[in-house]
């Protein structure tokens, strides 16, 4: 008798867990994507990665010995 109420016990959590994945699912569908800009990056903009700007330079006044 007590197996057969944790096997109900299971199956309503797995029903749970799969109809929250759904509702998320379905709202993540509803929601439009955004438009892409079609204005160009500034120069300062398309660079990326390191280069030398005023704050590492100061970070590079406070590490000198």
């Amino acid at each position: 008798m007590s197996e057969k109420v944790k096997l109900g016990r299971r199956s309503f959590l797995v029903a749970a867990g799969a109809s929250g994945a759904a509702a998320a699912a379905a709202v993540a569908s509803k929601v439009a994507p955004q438009q892409a800009t079609t204005e160009t990056p500034k120069a300062d903009e398309k660079r990326k990665g390191y280069h030398l700007s005023e704050h590492v330079l100061s970070y590079y006044r406070t590490t000198k010995v």
